[in-house]
């Protein structure tokens, strides 16, 4: 997770960093260590900063927006065949176009 990006939220809003932990429920030392990079938050707090910041959670992960992921060509191979793979099972089970999207979005974070 890119520590700029929680940062960048947090001081645009005009918060200090105990200021947002004790919105989340947690110490300053543990925000302030998902910030540093130091630790990784887990999905509720994402989520909760999603809330708060009123962004997707992948903005939260990203200052850009983008989620970024470093993967090698041999695992990034494997996503590829396991996507073909789950396009051909949703093809042969008859759902409608607009269900195939939901169940194949996996990027899209609702906050």
């Amino acid at each position: 997770m890119k520590r700029n990006s929680m940062e960048s939220l947090r001081k645009s809003r005009g918060l200090l960093q105990k200021d947002v932990a004790a919105i989340l429920g947690i110490p300053k030392s543990t925000y302030a260590a998902y910030e540093q990079g130091i630790s990784e938050a887990g999905y509720d707090v994402l989520r909760k900063l999603s809330r708060l910041y009123q962004v997707p959670i992948n903005h939260v992960i990203d200052a850009e927006g983008k989620t970024t992921y470093e993967i090698s060509q041999e695992q990034a191979e494997r996503l590829r065949g396991i996507l073909r793979e789950a396009k051909a099972i949703l093809e042969e089970s008859g759902i409608t176009a607009e269900e195939k999207t939901e169940r194949l979005d996996c990027e899209k974070e609702k906050p």
